[in-house]
């Protein structure tokens, strides 16, 4: 018969995720898991502590201060996602890409950035 763990017997958190205490089990889709075995993989951590830092990330963004900033912040992610399909081009390599993402409309990286903020 297998000998069960004396309580408290097993490996202690470390890290940011030391003060784990509480328990959490839940069910989630074959796709879900295998992301999330991947995103935990290559940052090095466990799956449990995978799961708690999206789970963070999400309900900071639930009761953040400022909902209107989150929602800000996920239209510009949208819209770099956008763009980056559009051009091939990740925005962080060219300062044309930044200049097309200020100038949406004809994509000229000529007309300055005041000029497409100034009203009509």
């Amino acid at each position: 018969m297998k000998q069960k763990r004396a309580p408290g017997g097993g490996r202690k958190p470390r890290g940011p995720f030391k003060e784990n205490r509480a328990r959490l089990s839940l069910r989630v889709t074959p796709d879900i898991r295998r992301a999330l075995v991947a995103w935990a993989k290559a940052r090095k951590l466990s799956l449990s502590q995978a799961a708690q830092s999206h789970l963070q990330k999400s309900l900071s963004r639930f009761f953040h201060p400022r909902p209107d900033i989150i929602v800000l912040t996920e239209m510009i992610a949208r819209v770099i996602q956008d763009v980056e399909r559009t051009t091939e081009a990740e925005w962080g390599q060219s300062i044309n890409f930044l200049l097309t993402l200020m100038n949406p409309v004809n994509g000229s990286t000529t007309e300055p950035f005041s000029a497409i903020l100034a009203p009509a």
